[in-house]
């Protein structure tokens, strides 16, 4: 396997989290132990190296990055490479309205905001944030004329209910919308009843809403579902009904500098102790040996059904 089909590098600064999401922190921890996270330097080391391997890409993520009281500066170091053309964040949103204007200087291209619920109760519920803080911040970025993309988590049949919301809210924001299967991320907290299928979702927009479809050129999302009436447009994800690790082009990196190859890997490397220890070229050989042995493509729906649940919690690795 040659490491130069990962050209998309997500780096999570940050393992602490500012909300307790039912479906990827419920037991709602909130780690901060900063002195210990990976410093603008070393991200910047660290995407020297990888660029060296061809990523072109690049994803901040958490935890909950805007908690990072550098998280400006660690922008301007990805922007500082010519080769990365990419550049993207995401974020739950709560501090979005805060920071977004001071990223985009620095160099921030897209970013992502977590959306689980358009119903202030739900979403409160939910992931125990403010849904008005989140709104502000997404609507003050569009003003921005930053790209924003919506990730909405389908956690249980309570979204049906909330379409009608959904709908409302991209009529006139122009963004887009993804509907993400819930995936077995909380380790045994993994609540199975949740789980809504894409399919599921996409017949109820075709038949009940009247939304065409066009295929796009996108690894995850294969086509769009949109309407003339509507200035923004939905997308799925389908990490369980429809795989995609046969085509999945990422390198996760956590806020230590270690990386995972897989979300449902509990084997890591530090990378920046690697770059550290060797020059580019031993480096790459190691890692490339690493990810050989422990490249591993879970059986999401297998998993679901079993009794133990890997050790995996996304709010430490960022999805």
């Amino acid at each position: 396997m040659s490491l130069s089909k990962f050209q998309y590098l997500r780096i999570s600064v940050i393992d602490a989290c500012n909300l307790r999401c039912k479906f990827c922190n419920p037991e709602g921890s909130f780690r901060r132990r900063e002195k210990y996270y990976i410093l603008p330097h070393d991200i910047g080391r660290i995407i020297e190296f990888f660029t060296y391997l061809g990523a072109h890409k690049v994803r901040i993520t958490g935890g909950e990055p805007l908690l990072r009281s550098d998280i400006v500066e660690i922008i301007k170091t990805v922007a500082s490479f010519e080769d990365i053309r990419d550049i993207a964040l995401t974020t739950n949103g709560m501090l979005l309205k805060r920071y977004i204007e001071e990223l985009k200087m620095a160099g921030l291209m897209r970013v992502n905001v977590s959306l689980s619920s358009l119903n202030p109760e739900r979403f409160k519920q939910l992931t125990s944030g403010d849904l008005n803080r989140v709104i502000d911040g997404i609507d003050f970025a569009l003003r921005l004329n930053m790209p924003v993309k919506i990730n909405v988590v389908a956690y249980g049949e309570e979204l049906i209910g909330e379409l009608d919301n959904f709908i409302g809210f991209i009529s006139k924001r122009d963004l887009i919308l993804r509907f993400i299967e819930y995936m077995p991320v909380c380790s045994n907290l993994y609540n199975r009843d949740k789980f809504v299928r894409s399919e599921f979702v996409e017949n109820i927009l075709i038949s009940k809403y009247r939304f065409e479809t066009r295929n796009i050129q996108n690894q995850m999302v294969d086509r769009i579902y949109f309407r003339s009436d509507l200035k923004g447009k939905i997308g799925f994800i389908k990490p369980v009904s429809r795989q995609f690790c046969d085509i999945c082009n990422k390198v996760r990196i956590n806020c230590y500098g270690e990386l995972r190859p897989c979300l449902f890997s509990t084997q890591k490397i530090n990378v920046l102790k690697l770059i550290k220890d060797y020059d580019f070229e031993r480096s790459e050989e190691i890692l490339t040996n690493f990810v050989q042995k422990n490249n591993r493509t879970p059986e999401l729906k297998r998993l679901i059904k079993a009794d133990h649940l890997p050790e995996t919690r996304l709010f430490e690795i960022g999805g």
